[in-house]
């Protein structure tokens, strides 16, 4: 018997829900999952294809096993569904990191490029914070705000911080 739409959307956001509970702050490409783990004993076998389509994870499987990373969507959509429960924390994470991204342009006039890690620590913030808000796109999506990105689509690359960053998207 199929499930409902409601049980599988369920579903899904459990299954998104656990990897970031599992990832504990850190960069989603530090932690790949394998649906056997019992921590996803109760997530559907479909709702990984679901997760796939919607580009919440990246399929990295090998012969023997299904593995997934976490995408930046992934992750934003999942920080998204806590946000309300830790709003305090996280209001300030993203204020911290939009402030230190606004520091890079100021009194510039072009865009800024930044190396994350080095970035995050010299301002005090976390790094997986900082590359899965990046890679998820959080500030555009949360905010309706210019946003910074990744260089040419590469974190490798580093952070390329628009000069009109902050201002609301039109």
């Amino acid at each position: 018997m199929s499930h409902s739409r409601e049980e599988r959307l369920t579903n899904l956001f459990k299954a998104l829900l656990i990897m970031l509970k599992e990832l504990d702050g850190a960069a989603i490409y530090t932690r790949e999952f394998d649906v056997e783990e019992p921590i996803f004993q109760d997530i559907f076998r479909t709702t990984w294809r679901d997760l796939e389509k919607m580009y919440c994870v990246e399929p990295h499987h090998t012969l023997h096993a299904h593995r997934y990373y976490l995408t930046g969507e992934g992750w934003r959509i999942a920080v998204n569904a806590i946000w309300e429960d830790n709003e305090a924390v996280l209001d300030q994470m993203l204020g911290d990191l939009m402030k230190a991204l606004k520091a890079e342009v100021k009194g510039r006039d072009e865009d800024a490029y930044v190396d994350y890690e080095p970035f995050a620590i010299s301002h005090g913030l976390s790094v997986g914070f900082v590359y899965n808000a990046i890679d998820g796109n959080l500030i555009e999506q949360r905010l309706e705000k210019r946003g910074a990105h990744w260089y040419e689509g590469d974190p490798i690359k580093g952070i390329e911080i628009p000069l009109d960053f902050g201002l609301p998207l039109l």
